[in-house]
């Protein structure tokens, strides 16, 4: 207690921006902790919400008041509307960035000062913006106001529950009499939203979205690009909604769709993940208005369901997107959706083990690093799930397909260079440890103390190198592809941090098993591939025609 009041004192006496920023920083953090010490100085908050003066601390008094607010029983009158004076001129001022605390501070006052009509006049103010810049004359114009306006009407909707009991509004009529007005705001905030993310005709199609010909381009897909966030901010209150935008979100995240919209609907789903008690609180706030318990448990169950639903209905398109090798930010964002959904049980294990080992040897240093704390977090729980014999298969064929396809890439231009790392250069006489820290090792270390499994490991990943079926029909030119995963594999398996001379025998004696089991029929096929006798035509022609077969 004593610290806060320090803390607030010393920031009421600042000389300066200088000072002025890292004390607000501290009480911000020290909020966070207790914020019950830090509301009795809430009276010195509003003088730094003055813009023009203290720009650069605004963002650390926006985070504070909605964790102080609901701690206080009866907020002085005069401090609550100095609040909505300062944070309604804000919203039209503070930078994109700062948009989302801002409104989410104004939201909390008006959960105080019961000033709904405030919101509801900011909410139409945004909506006729949308309705004014959607005409063709006024489009160019009104760009910067029309994308303001998309995002603060997704955030208004998120923070503040429109059809809650005593949220209505009050208009006058042409007699002057004031009459109150409900209804489904949100809803139809979200149906205008909609109106301008036109990348889906019908669920699962992705070929509108892409932005090449055909798609959205220019000004029309960075509104449709902001159209689509501001739903994810209204689905994370009304999880209904995720019904109606599932045909949206699938066109988003189909394979052949532009990175930022893949992005973005990833982030959306993270959203549902991040706050899986959302619908839970607007169940218990309505329950708290009059509802009964029981009804109130249903809408929260009900949310619940549609969240769980609309994350499991795009599970497919979530793991492929963690093996696209074309963006690095889409294989981040997929990546952290799918710890998100472990740790909430929304997807099964078995169903994303594979792709989390391999992002292991993603050129991506921070794709690299999620995944191998997702892989050691699932390894503690599920050990034999993750060390299955058929899994190290699955997921050794899933990292040479990510690293030939970044290799690809890489080769053509640049275009899988990881975007946290600055260029693609490579310091000098570093590019075998940079080969090395690329194969797949983790499994292998984490099953070091444990026999029968490290032993199981490496017999799974040496029946790998069997390719008996190379000659047969359904093979046919692929080939070449199965060898240079077979040499992929030989290859990690020789840079493994061996620790104990009886895996280096277990590892010889499987590898001759293999040859003594396997080697005299393929090299049966390369006799028949060379022409049936093996001595009939020259080497030279021997390797040409072996070639061309």
């Amino acid at each position: 207690a004593a610290g806060g009041a320090r803390l607030a004192a010393a920031a009421a006496n600042a000389g300066g921006e200088a000072q002025l920023e890292p004390l607000l920083h501290a009480l911000s953090l020290f909020c966070a902790a207790r914020p019950e010490l830090v509301a009795p100085h809430i009276e010195l908050l509003p003088t730094y919400l003055q813009y023009d003066s203290y720009a650069p601390v605004v963002h650390h008094v926006c985070d504070m008041l909605p964790l102080l607010l609901p701690l206080l029983d009866a907020p002085r009158r005069g401090l609550l509307e100095k609040l909505e004076r300062l944070l309604g001129a804000l919203v039209f001022r503070v930078p994109e960035a700062l948009l989302g605390q801002t409104i989410a501070a104004l939201c909390a006052v008006v959960a105080k000062s019961r000033n709904c009509q405030l919101l509801h006049e900011l909410l139409s103010r945004f909506c006729q913006m949308m309705v004014r810049a959607s005409e063709p004359a006024e489009a160019s114009r009104l760009r910067d106001q029309l994308l303001r306006s998309v995002l603060s009407a997704g955030l208004l909707c998120r923070h503040f529950d429109f059809e809650a009991p005593g949220a209505s509004a009050e208009a006058l009529r042409a007699d002057g009499t004031a009459v109150r007005y409900g209804g489904d705001f949100t809803r139809t905030v979200f149906e205008q939203l909609h109106a301008f993310v036109p990348i889906a005709a019908s669920p699962g199609d992705a070929s509108a979205a892409g932005s090449g010909a055909g798609g959205l381009r220019g000004d029309k897909f960075t509104i449709a690009l902001y159209a689509l966030k501001a739903i994810g901010h209204v689905t994370c209150r009304r999880h209904d909604l995720l019904l109606a935008c599932r045909a949206t979100l699938a066109a988003a995240l189909g394979r052949t769709a532009a990175p930022q919209l893949r992005v973005q609907a990833l982030s959306n789903l993270s959203e549902l993940v991040r706050q899986p008690a959302g619908g839970a609180k607007v169940a218990a706030k309505v329950g708290k208005e009059g509802r009964e318990g029981r009804e109130a448990s249903q809408l929260a169950a009900d949310a619940s369901a549609a969240a769980s639903g609309a994350l499991q209905g795009h599970q497919a398109a979530i793991l492929s997107a963690m093996g696209d090798a074309r963006h690095a930010a889409v294989r981040r964002e997929a990546l952290q959706l799918t710890r998100g959904m472990l740790e909430q049980g929304l997807i099964h294990p078995m169903a994303c083990i594979p792709q989390l080992m391999a992002l292991e040897v993603d050129t991506s240093r921070q794709c690299a690093s999620l995944a191998k704390e997702a892989l050691r977090a699932l390894f503690e729980r599920h050990a034999h799930m993750v060390s299955s014999p058929g899994v190290q298969l699955q997921a050794f064929a899933a990292a040479h397909t990510l690293q030939a396809e970044l290799a690809a890439l890489a080769a053509a231009g640049g275009a899988g260079t990881p975007c946290d790392s600055p260029g693609a250069a490579k310091s000098p006489g570093g590019a075998p440890d940079e080969a090395e820290a690329r194969l797949p090792r983790l499994m292998f270390e984490l099953l070091l103390p444990q026999r029968r499994e490290r032993l199981g490991y490496l017999k799974a990943v040496v029946s790998s190198l069997y390719y008996e079926q190379l000659g047969t029909a359904e093979n046919a030119g692929r080939g070449a592809q199965l060898c240079e995963r077979a040499a992929w594999v030989a290859q990690a398996l020789s840079a493994l941090p061996y620790e104990k001379e009886e895996d280096l025998l277990h590892l010889v004696f499987q590898i001759n098993r293999q040859l003594s089991l396997h080697a005299e029929s393929t090299l049966s096929a390369f006799d028949a591939a060379l022409g049936g006798g093996g001595g009939n035509l020259e080497p030279a022609a021997a390797a040409a025609e072996l070639g061309a077969r």
